[in-house]
């Protein structure tokens, strides 16, 4: 999970740097990823992102991810 985590990261932030909306780059994640876990935490991540939600409540109320992920995303 740690490094499908990290992968997931890693995708995300090449995708949005590249001008991907965050919502776009979550889908793609979520197609590339085999863990229901992480799927479903990304599905719930995109909904509340889309209800205006910060990036980092959205995915740090799941409890998957791990404080420090969390802060990391919500510097930038």
């Amino acid at each position: 999970l740690r490094s499908e985590m990290a992968s997931m990261c890693d995708t995300l932030a090449t995708l949005v740097n590249s001008g991907i909306p965050i919502v776009d780059g979550l889908e793609r994640c979520i197609s590339a990823s085999s863990n229901e876990l992480t799927r479903r935490t990304l599905q719930q991540g995109i909904i509340l992102v889309q209800q205006g939600q910060e990036l980092n409540y959205a995915l740090g109320r799941s409890g998957m991810f791990p404080k420090l992920v969390i802060s990391m995303i919500k510097i930038g």
